[in-house]
Formats: C-alpha cells, sequence, structure tokens
C-alpha cells in the first residue's frame, strides 16, 4: 500500500532529476561554447548561450518541472564559470535573475494562441521576435550589467549593447531550430531518402564557405560578395530541408561566423574587436529574423499546397462515389427499360397484332402504322438501354461491346467508324467499364466537335498496361476541351476522372496528319498481366503498346 502511495511521488522526483540533469548539462554545454567564442582582449561576447537552452527547455516541458529546468540551467552556468575562479554567490545572483526572466518570457509564449503551427502565423513570429529578440534581451542584459557592475564582475562583460546583442543571437539562432525540430518529429520523416543523401552536401558547403571567408578577405572589392555568401546555402536548406533544415544551417553558418571573425579573418573584421563582435551580431541578428520570415513563407506555402491536394483528394473520392453511384442508377434505369417498358410495349404490339386480326379496313391499315410505330419505340428503348448500361459488356467482355459501339456508331453519326481490336482481352470489369466509357464518350465528342469522315477505335495491351485509343481525321476537337472546361462541362472531365481513379491518364491531342486522338492508358493488376491473346496486333508480350498514333 505505502509503495502504491509514493510511487507517483517518486516517478515525480525521477522526472525532475531528468529534466534537471539534461537543462544542466545543456546549459553548462552552452556557457562552454559561448566562452569559446569569447573575445578576452577587450572583452567581448559573441553570443550567449544558456538562456536559449533554458526557453527551449521550458517551451517544451510540462509547467510542473520548470523548477527543476531553472535550477539545471543555473547550476550549468555557475559550475562553469566556477572553473575560471569566479566567484559563485556572484553568478548564481546574475543566473538566477537572467534565466527568471526567461521564465517569464516562456510563460507568455506559451500563452500565445495560432490556429497555425508556430513558424507558420506571421504574428506569432513578429511577437516572438519582439519578446525574444528585443525585450528578454534588454532587460537581460541590464540586469546582467547591473548586478556585474555591483559585484565587480563588469571586467569579464562588454557594454549593454554587446550583451543584449550576445542574448539577442542566442535566441534567434536555438529557438527556432528547437521549435523546428520538435515540429518535424512531430510530423514524422519526409523525404527521407533524399533528405539523408542531401545531409552529405552541407558539411562541405559549409567547409567551402570557411575557405571562401578565410581566403578571399585580402580582396577589399570581394567583401560585398563575402557578406552575401551563406545566402545560397540558407535558401538550398531551405528548399530542401525546409524550415528545420534552414534554422539548422542557420545556426552552422552563425557559429561559423563568429568563429571565422574571432580568428580575424571574414568579411565582418573591423578596426577593433569590439566593433568586429558587433558587425557580427548584427548580420547574424538580421539574417536570422530574414530567414525565419522567409521559412514561414514557405511554410504556409507548403501547409497550402498540402491542403490542396487533401481536397484534391476528397473530391476524387467524392468523384469516384458519384461515379460509381451513376452507372449503379444507369443500371437500374436500363433493366426498368427493357424489363418493364420494354416488355409492356412488347405485350402492346401482341395484343394490337391480334386486335388487326379482327379489324376491318380502314381500321387494320391503322393499327399495322400503330404497331410499326410501337416497334420503332421499343428499339428505340432497347438502344437508350444499351448506351445506358451495356449488357454486352458484363457477359461477353470489352471487345465485343467496342464492336458494337463500332456497329452502333456506324449507324448513328455520320462518321465511319472502324475498330483494331484483339481477339480476346480479358479485363477487370471495373477497367472495362472505364474504357467502354471512353469510347463511348470519345465517339460522341468526335461527332459533335471533330466533323469527322472516318474515326478508329484501337486497343493494345502490355504485360502490365492497356491502352485505348480513338483517333479521327476531322477538324480537331482538342481546344474545344479546354472550352468544355471552362464551361464545366462534365463528358471530358468525367473520362478523366474515371481514368485516374484507377491510376491510369487521359491525353486529348492533334494526329501529325490531321485530326485528333483521345488516348486511355491504364495500369493492369498483376493477375490481369496474362490476360490477352498472344496475337495482340501491334507488337508481342513484355513489350509496350505500339498503336500508330501519328
Amino acid at each position: 500500500m505505502t509503495h502504491g502511495v509514493n510511487n507517483p511521488q517518486t516517478a515525480l522526483w525521477t522526472d525532475h532529476c531528468k529534466w534537471a540533469g539534461a537543462v544542466l548539462a545543456a546549459s553548462a554545454a552552452g556557457q562552454l561554447i559561448s566562452l569559446w567564442l569569447w573575445m578576452p582582449e577587450p572583452q567581448t561576447h559573441m553570443v550567449w548561450l544558456p538562456g536559449s537552452v533554458l526557453l527551449c527547455a521550458l517551451l517544451v516541458a510540462p509547467s510542473r518541472l520548470w523548477p527543476a529546468c531553472l535550477v539545471g540551467g543555473t547550476l550549468g552556468v555557475v559550475l562553469v564559470l566556477s572553473l575560471f575562479g569566479l566567484p559563485a554567490a556572484a553568478l548564481a545572483t546574475i543566473a538566477i535573475g537572467d534565466l527568471l526572466m526567461v521564465v517569464g518570457a516562456a510563460a507568455w509564449l506559451r500563452r500565445l494562441r495560432s490556429a497555425r503551427p508556430p513558424l507558420e502565423d506571421m504574428a506569432l513570429l513578429w511577437q516572438f521576435v519582439g519578446i525574444c529578440g528585443l525585450l528578454l534581451p534588454a532587460l537581460g542584459a541590464g540586469w546582467v550589467i547591473a548586478v556585474a557592475t555591483y559585484t565587480g564582475l563588469d571586467f569579464y562583460l562588454g557594454n549593454w549593447a554587446n550583451v543584449a546583442l550576445a542574448h539577442s543571437l542566442a535566441y534567434l539562432l536555438i529557438v527556432p531550430t528547437w521549435i523546428s525540430h520538435v515540429i518535424a518529429r512531430e510530423r514524422g520523416p519526409s523525404d527521407g531518402l533524399a533528405q539523408k543523401s542531401s545531409w552529405l552536401i552541407a558539411p562541405g558547403m559549409l567547409v567551402a564557405l570557411w575557405w571562401v571567408w578565410t581566403h578571399l578577405t585580402p580582396v577589399p572589392a570581394l567583401w560585398p560578395l563575402l557578406v552575401i555568401a551563406p545566402v545560397p546555402i540558407l535558401a538550398w536548406a531551405l528548399i530542401v530541408f525546409r524550415t528545420a533544415g534552414a534554422c539548422y544551417a542557420m545556426l552552422a553558418v552563425g557559429l561559423l561566423c563568429m568563429w571565422v571573425s574571432r580568428s580575424g579573418a571574414g568579411p565582418f573584421v573591423q578596426d577593433t574587436l569590439p566593433l568586429t563582435a558587433l558587425s557580427v551580431q548584427l548580420w547574424v541578428v538580421w539574417a536570422s529574423i530574414a530567414l525565419l520570415f522567409l521559412s514561414a513563407i514557405s511554410e504556409q506555402k507548403t501547409s497550402a499546397r498540402r491542403a490542396l491536394q487533401a481536397t484534391h483528394a476528397q473530391l476524387s473520392q467524392m468523384t469516384g462515389r458519384l461515379i460509381l453511384t451513376q452507372e449503379t442508377e444507369r443500371s437500374h434505369i436500363a433493366r426498368d427499360l427493357h424489363d418493364d417498358i420494354n416488355q409492356s410495349i412488347a405485350s402492346i404490339t401482341l395484343q394490337l397484332g391480334q386486335a388487326r386480326q379482327r379489324a376491318v379496313a380502314p381500321l387494320d391499315g391503322e393499327l399495322a402504322q400503330l404497331q410499326s410505330q410501337l416497334v420503332g419505340v421499343s428499339n428505340d428503348i432497347r438502344r437508350v438501354s444499351q448506351r445506358l448500361h451495356p449488357s454486352v459488356l458484363r457477359y461477353t467482355g470489352l471487345v465485343p461491346a467496342l464492336k458494337a459501339l463500332c456497329e452502333t456508331g456506324r449507324a448513328r453519326y455520320r462518321t465511319s467508324v472502324s475498330c483494331d481490336l484483339p481477339e480476346r482481352l480479358d479485363l477487370p470489369e471495373e477497367h472495362a467499364l472505364c474504357l467502354y466509357r471512353v469510347a463511348q464518350e470519345a465517339l460522341g465528342n468526335v461527332e459533335r466537335h471533330a466533323h469527322a469522315r472516318h474515326a478508329t477505335i484501337s486497343v493494345e495491351v502490355s504485360p502490365d498496361r492497356v491502352v485505348l485509343c480513338i483517333a479521327d481525321d476531322g477538324s480537331g476537337w482538342d481546344q474545344d476541351l479546354v472550352a468544355a472546361r471552362a464551361r464545366g462541362g462534365l463528358g471530358v472531365v468525367s473520362m478523366e476522372e474515371r481514368t485516374r481513379l484507377l491510376g491510369g491518364t487521359l491525353q486529348v491531342r492533334p494526329r501529325t496528319h490531321g485530326g485528333s486522338m483521345v488516348i486511355a492508358s491504364l495500369p493492369l493488376p498483376s493477375s490481369q498481366a496474362t490476360g490477352a491473346d498472344d496475337g495482340l496486333p501491334g507488337g508481342s508480350r513484355g513489350t509496350e503498346p505500339t498503336i500508330d498514333w501519328r
């Protein structure tokens, strides 16, 4: 029982120790890097990292663990600086005051709400820049300078502007990098193989930038070019790795810039070390802010593209359901026409025949004429039924259905329609129906738009694909395709959607010798790869279709 009561407390204590230890280690490492980039004569800071490390931890840690994070951050700073003989009490006072302001900034930032991710919301980014780029560094630098002056440690510091920029630079470099890293992990890997191969290029680009900055600095005419030399690296990182990569690249470029400038090389070197530090800090801060907003624009476009793709996928699913519903309704109407209405007309025709036998002239002739008209209506209903849902497609397959369509086309249209079809073609039912509907709609378009004298329906199959081509020798209707889309026409849209839903493509393009052609290409399931005869026209098994589409 006692174990059950103490277990939550033990878990909470363990969490506190883990977070305090992690922040202590990260803060100590940040302080060591800050000292490595520190210019001792005169005392000038390039960057101060422990504050940004604590802010990163506070943005992701539960609020109940914030005291542990604060303790870890303070201990990391004090332990490292104590190694150099500085008084621990004064260091703790400076660190606690400075880091308490970081806690306040973290609380402020976590209260901000946005419908978008943090790195996509411009308003949120402006608030972040105002808080972490201006207000927090200004207050933190004021506290550090005041306490250091009171305790006699001001000898190790630069002026207020130098300390404030050191704080601002760290917040603008580290925090966006950490946030983008967390968001990227939540989203999961994307284009992992491409990114892994691209990671191999990044070190080479940084080495090239180091060489340019260290070897071309003696040429004053190149200084403007050297200042913007990192821009291609940052742009490349943003394009390839998105915001997370751009932030990592900016961090690497910023640290490289500080290190090179500290060594007395690079385009930012001035007459004195404080001016050199100021030049580097201003450039890195400005570049970080600019890259942050460019990344936000890039993320917004990426999110918009994803939303558009999601909407397109939903519309595709809806279109698929509409097409399925349309075919179902067509089947029902065709069955009703054939089984009910046509049967009733046939019964009436028989009754008229019987009435003719009992009728006398001239009523006999009128009944005969009426009977003939009913037979014509019955034939018309049968043709409508076949157009709505061809029973021959279900019972005999695509090839007989297309041949029947050609026969119907020759009888119905002014265009002569011929077929170039294999003897046998075994396709899934949905593939056969798709190709039949494409051929049906394309022939209608040929009659309505192309004014052709002759049209040809061709089908050819390779082991993994079936291709349907409807070609004509008319004036062409590919321009009408554009007009139909603009008017919201459904015929061509239906053909495109039918083929796309099966993973295929639809092309409408002019022929070399005049006329147009519609090409529908569908991938075949592996189980259907051997469904066609060996005697297909125009090619053998294992080759791509060789229909002459010129």
